[in-house]
């Protein structure tokens, strides 16, 4: 397996597509990452990367927040207006 850290980032688009995709028998761990505009914020594969770890991720105007069960203690929506 493959493990790695995405910390502390902005990833912002338009609508279309996914922020992050994690597949391929990956497991980062995922945290304090703000996500807005995608299709789907967090796309994982839970067939092959099912040790993903994704916490305090803010999350604003994305069809699907997180393909990943997310508790709401650690996840912030951002709603607009």
């Amino acid at each position: 397996n493959l493990f790695g850290r995405i910390v502390n980032n902005t990833v912002v688009n338009t609508g279309g597509g996914d922020g992050i995709t994690v597949d391929g028998r990956a497991n980062p761990t995922l945290l304090n990452n703000v996500i807005s505009g995608f299709n789907v914020g967090i796309q994982v594969d839970t067939a092959t990367s099912g040790n993903t770890i994704v916490g305090g991720n803010a999350f604003h105007e994305n069809g699907t927040n997180s393909t990943l069960a997310i508790a709401r203690s650690i996840a912030v929506a951002v709603h607009s207006g």
